[in-house]
């Protein structure tokens, strides 16, 4: 019997393997077909474009999700408050309050806590003033109140300002103002009491515990534009 010849051989190889090799390319594609069928399409996933032979296919992306629209702007009110208004100024005797002693009152020069409209009202303010400290009322004195006018006159006539005729024992407090107004005898009364509290040694005349009595006077000069006015104490 004669051998078959290497051709024939791989001829009945081919015949015999043939149907088996197409059976398993087969079912790999239909397998692949399968698989891609599987996976769903996501918004992230390249569209495919079918074109015809011989063009170019061009991805198109999938359209980006809409996204919320923007809070609308709102411009910030900006309230603007006027600052408080400042404090009144406290007033000399208002910062002396803690001051516990009638010569610590006159040495701060913290004035007057009280008001004269009269040449005779100078009592009525110098026994305020006194009342505040503990100290005992003055009475009105006519023979210092004399003395006290009569000097007040001197002293209008000289157009000066100076001590004289006082009461021994005694004090006595002196003061002139001018005003190119002219003023009342109440305002120059008035000015009298404020100025003799600011300064510490007609203050302590005023608040000397030792006095019991006094008496004042006033007078005139130029129709009233200059006034001259006496306090003497016993």
């Amino acid at each position: 019997m004669t051998p078959p010849t290497p051709d024939t051989t791989q001829a009945s190889l081919w015949r015999r393997w043939a149907p088996a090799f197409v059976l398993v390319v087969l079912l790999a594609l239909a397998g692949a077909t399968i698989a891609r069928a599987a996976i769903p399409p996501t918004d992230d996933v390249v569209a495919e474009v079918q074109a015809p032979a011989g063009r170019v296919l061009i991805p198109e992306l999938a359209a980006p999700a809409p996204t919320a629209s923007p809070e609308p702007f709102v411009s910030p009110i900006e309230v603007v408050l006027p600052p408080p208004p400042p404090p009144p100024p406290r007033s000399r005797a208002a910062t002396g309050a803690a001051v516990t002693t009638a010569a610590a009152w006159c040495d701060g020069k913290y004035g007057a806590t009280a008001s004269a409209s009269s040449v005779s009202g100078l009592l009525s303010a110098v026994n305020a003033e006194r009342s505040r400290w503990g100290l005992g009322s003055l009475t009105w004195n006519g023979s210092l109140a004399s003395r006290a006018q009569s000097w007040s006159e001197a002293q209008a006539s000289a157009g000066s300002l100076s001590h004289g005729d006082a009461p021994s024992p005694g004090g006595q407090n002196v003061f002139s103002t001018y005003n190119s107004r002219g003023l009342s005898e109440s305002s120059a009364a008035a000015r009298s009491h404020s100025a003799w509290m600011k300064s510490p040694g007609h203050c302590n005349n005023i608040l000397r515990a030792s006095w019991r009595s006094m008496g004042a006077g006033a007078a005139s000069v130029d129709g009233g534009l200059t006034w001259y006015l006496t306090e003497n104490f016993q």
